[in-house]
């Protein structure tokens, strides 16, 4: 036999012998004493399917097959453990790296680990850093996915800095511990849609917080959504239930698909600004978004109210107002104005005020909690030396407004237009305008709705 073939035989036996090693080094039987620490710790049954030692490139265990508790609390595909070699024989063994792979873990789960105490005297391990790859964290009502990150340890385990991304990158949270025991957030998302309540999509979101067990509360949120801006502080909270408030400062964002979120056709679009003050609260996400009470000034410029045509309706009050595809009803204005107040689901606009090149209008209008409208609008035509306001009940629906003179007006305009054929109808429309501001008054529609 040859020198090189022994070296072969060598070779060959070592490479056999190391690709053997998972095989042939029994670590399994260490499985019942990791699961009892594991369960020890955590509160509940945990349990591992498999469990492997490698030697190349380094030596490392593999475990499969990982859940935490019967509902499960947590599930994991794969825990890779790195140790380093430098400190096999010292007192306190390092674990340079331990990695998650397709980890599913629920809330609850992370609320037992952080209610924890933590153990006394010096560690027996000290690991330097958790990596989490294509994880999943299930909160309540929420669930944030595709999520990658990376939890690097002090060396009395303690963390030191948290990096985590998801949806690929769209969401990015740096985390670091602050001297009041909460943790520091710097936000950054881009073209993302958050998890919980309306379904917003956002193009930027640069943001600082703080993070404590009970929710996240930011200072400075800064966001650009739908060609315009939002800014200002903004609390989410989880216990007992969810909440979402905040003050923000909104300009010029596109309103059309903003409003879309709420209502199913279009009702308006425009650019709009305000000031709104906002809060959501519900115990499960589903339900944020009818719980919503808000309060805002607000301004909309260059943009279309749908489904209505105002000046066709001040022009010929009495005709039938009808639109078809080629020609629908919608009154496009520069300006319109008023406060908004939501609370348990219904609407009420008031203060209204509608600016276009030939209309000018002010009324107050209300949105029910079953989409019904009920509201008056005076509407004047510009060149008609305020001869002709018409006042007009609304009502119908969102997807169906109905907006008509009211029925003194159309007396008025009726009787006018039989003694006084041509300048009657407006003569007639005045003197019912005047009526009802002295005997008919305004109706202020209930806010809770119909």
């Amino acid at each position: 036999m040859t020198r090189r073939t022994k070296a072969l035989i060598v070779v060959g036996g070592f490479v056999a012998a190391v690709l053997a090693t998972p095989w042939l080094v029994p670590v399994a039987r260490f499985i019942p004493l990791i699961e009892a620490e594991a369960s020890a710790r955590v509160g509940e049954p945990v349990k591992i399917a498999s469990l492997r030692l490698w030697l190349v490139p380094l030596p490392h265990v593999v475990a499969t097959g990982i859940s935490a508790g019967t509902a499960p609390l947590a599930r994991i595909a794969r825990v890779t453990v790195r140790p380093s070699l430098l400190h096999l024989f010292s007192e306190t063994k390092v674990l340079r790296e331990i990695r998650l792979e397709q980890a599913v873990l629920q809330q609850s789960l992370l609320e037992r680990l952080g209610s924890v105490p933590a153990s006394r005297g010096p560690a027996a391990v000290r690991i330097d850093r958790v990596v989490i790859d294509d994880g999943e964290l299930r909160l309540r009502g929420a669930t944030i996915r595709d999520l990658d990150g990376e939890i690097r340890l002090t060396a009395d385990g303690r963390p030191r800095e948290i990096r985590a991304s998801s949806e690929r990158g769209r969401l990015k949270v740096v985390a670091r511990p602050d001297a009041g025991g909460a943790l520091a957030l710097e936000i950054a998302a881009r073209a993302w849609t958050p998890p919980a309540g309306p379904a917003i999509l956002f193009d930027r979101i640069d943001a600082t917080a703080l993070l404590t067990r009970n929710g996240i509360q930011s200072r400075d949120f800064r966001a650009a959504l739908y060609g315009g801006a939002v800014s200002g502080p903004l609390t989410v909270s989880w216990k007992p239930g969810w909440t979402i408030s905040g003050e923000m400062k909104v300009k010029g964002v596109a309103l059309q698909p903003l409003a879309a979120l709420f209502f199913t056709q279009h009702t308006v679009s425009g650019k709009l600004s305000g000031d709104p003050r906002f809060a959501v609260r519900a115990r499960h996400t589903p339900a944020l978004l009818s719980s919503l009470e808000l309060a805002s000034d607000f301004t909309v410029h260059d943009g279309v109210l749908h489904n209505v045509d105002l000046v066709a309706v001040a022009r010929n009050p009495l005709a039938k107002q009808e639109g078809d595809a080629d020609n629908p009803r919608q009154t496009r204005f520069d300006e319109l104005s008023g406060h908004l107040t939501v609370r348990r689901g219904a609407y009420h606009f008031s203060a209204l005020q509608v600016a276009s090149g030939l209309l000018r209008a002010t009324g107050d209008i209300s949105i029910g909690r079953d989409r019904s409208l009920d509201g008056r609008v005076a509407a004047e035509l510009r060149g008609t030396a305020s001869l002709l306001t018409v006042p007009l009940q609304v009502s119908g629906t969102v997807q169906d407004p109905q907006v008509r003179p009211t029925k003194s007006a159309v007396a008025g305009a009726v009787a006018g237009s039989v003694l006084l054929p041509g300048i009657g109808t407006a003569i007639g429309l005045k003197a019912s305008q005047l009526t009802d501001k002295l005997f008919g008054g305004k109706k202020q529609p209930e806010q809770g709705g119909k």
